[in-house]
């Protein structure tokens, strides 16, 4: 089943938009970013599976520092990372096919 990822994803009273960043991103050396101040998610452009990964990955991201887990030594990349990716992997099992059509570039 097709999944079309929007634009933009809500999360709690938050809205974070979605954007393609290429260049930004081929900068730092990512594959996704979280920018929480400006309820951004940027995403390179690779494999539906790979990018549906990286938005998982960052979205937890965002749940954590909203539910203060980031402050927890135990709770880091090296958990985020397993975690986001098993869950994507989960959700993908399903049947679910992310499309990444609508997700458009960053402009600057």
């Amino acid at each position: 089943m097709k999944l079309t990822i929007p634009s933009q994803v809500q999360l709690g009273c938050r809205t974070f938009r979605i954007r393609i960043s290429e260049k930004i991103l081929k900068e730092v050396n990512c594959k996704g970013q979280l920018i929480d101040k400006e309820e951004l998610i940027r995403l390179s452009r690779r494999s539906p599976a790979s990018m549906f990964e990286s938005l998982v990955h960052e979205i937890m991201h965002s749940i954590f520092y909203m539910c203060a887990l980031d402050e927890n030594p135990g709770i880091d990349e090296s958990k985020i990372i397993p975690m986001s990716i098993f869950f994507a992997q989960a959700i993908m099992s399903l049947g679910v096919e992310p499309v990444f059509d609508e997700i458009p570039e960053e402009e600057k």
